[in-house]
């Protein structure tokens, strides 16, 4: 991409990843194969595309409000097929392995960017879709998506109730290896989630039971830039890394954001929260000043603790977060050219990371505010890069 050079923007290198190529699979490889390893299992081989058939690179991963589900990061890829290299129909396409396509649902791929020295991922996920266009100015479209979509889209057969006593990692842990046992690929974890939890009968999708062990630490549960699965209790959002600061003064050391969005704070307030341990068995919290003042808003959540104290506990996490209207950033928007030295703090950044935001207003206040990263995108071309943060407060 020509002007993203590693000098005035970093570098990007866009990976398919061809481990698949080497593995013996029955209806596809001859017999007589020589590079295709009978019981072979799947690796990782990536292949570079060239940077000058990248149009434009969009990235989305999180979810816009702490309090929404979780939603599968996705990538947008619109490459050059003036070759017909990218079509899968074209049998002299150098992505053609014993006459089919390997560029189809399931491949890997990623995306990273290298400034000085350092190179950092800022996706990394699983085909999805490939759409050719045959026009006169050709092109296609990838979309991949992160690994929330294959535990969204897969179940776990009912069981007897077990695992009693499953920490939030542990639990995690275990839902995701059961998943491997079946699924061509393993999953990295980084899962720091410490309470225990009643025993489980699965009959879910692995995303459902993995949601319902982070519901327990009111935490952050994502898939990382670099395709690990992260949990992050809700007491470590407070001291998670804080990248950067952006402002509208055009400070030394700051990034200049174009648009922001703030808002009171009403629509999120929550005083009252009932928290299910287990099937009618309930714990319940209300800000009592909270709710006096503006009457109740209540918050029902599943989260199966163990341990009654920890399920009082959470239940309070859960009433008092935002019991109040607090005015608040919900979105900061900037064109990520020209930052120099920052680009080392900006490329690292990641979901449930802290940015400042300081704002100063036309009526002459200055605000300031201490966020944590709820979804990031990148909107990616040869001459453009730009940056959206949807973020929650951390001065709970």
């Amino acid at each position: 991409m020509a002007l993203l050079d590693g000098s005035n923007a970093p570098t990007i290198l866009v990976e398919f990843d061809f481990a698949w190529r080497n593995i013996f699979t029955i209806g596809i490889s001859p017999l007589n194969s020589s590079t295709d390893v009978l019981g072979g299992t799947a690796g990782t081989n990536w292949q570079a595309i060239p940077s000058t058939d990248i149009r434009s690179i969009s990235i989305r991963r999180g979810h816009t409000r702490e309090d929404q589900t979780n939603q599968p990061g996705q990538l947008t890829l619109v490459v050059d097929n003036l070759s017909g290299n990218y079509d899968p129909a074209n049998p002299s396409s150098t992505y053609i392995w014993n006459s089919y396509s390997v560029l189809t649902r399931g491949m890997k791929i990623r995306i990273s960017a290298t400034y000085g020295a350092t190179t950092e991922y800022l996706f990394n996920g699983y085909l999805e879709q490939v759409n050719p266009d045959q026009s006169l100015d050709p092109i296609v479209t990838f979309t991949a998506t992160d690994a929330l979509a294959i535990f969204g889209a897969n179940s776990l057969d009912a069981i007897s109730s077990s695992y009693s006593g499953d920490t939030t990692s542990a639990r995690i842990t275990r839902v995701i290896n059961a998943l491997s046992a079946t699924y061509p690929g393993s999953f990295p974890l980084s899962l720091t989630g410490s309470r225990t939890m009643q025993p489980t009968t699965y009959g879910n999708t692995v995303l459902g039971l993995c949601e319902e062990a982070a519901a327990c630490e009111f935490g952050r549960f994502h898939i990382d830039r670099t395709g690990t699965v992260v949990l992050i209790p809700y007491e470590n959002l407070k001291t998670t890394t804080l990248r950067y600061t952006l402002s509208d003064t055009r400070a030394a050391s700051t990034i200049e954001y174009d648009n922001i969005i703030t808002d009171p704070g009403a629509r999120y307030m929550i005083n009252k929260a009932v928290l299910t341990q287990y099937t009618g068995y309930t714990q319940t919290s209300l800000n009592s000043l909270a709710s006096a003042r503006f009457g109740i808003y209540t918050r029902n959540v599943t989260a199966p603790l163990l341990v009654d104290s920890d399920a009082v506990t959470m239940a309070g996490y859960y009433a008092n977060r935002t019991a109040y209207p607090l005015l608040r950033v919900d979105r900061v928007e900037y064109d990520a050219l020209g930052l120099s030295s920052l680009w080392s703090s900006v490329l690292p950044t990641d979901l449930g990371d802290r940015v400042t935001v300081i704002r100063n207003t036309i009526d002459g206040r200055t605000l300031n505010f201490v966020n944590a990263i709820e979804s990031i995108s990148h909107d990616i071309t040869p001459n453009s890069w730009r940056i959206g943060l949807d973020l929650s407060p951390t001065n709970f």
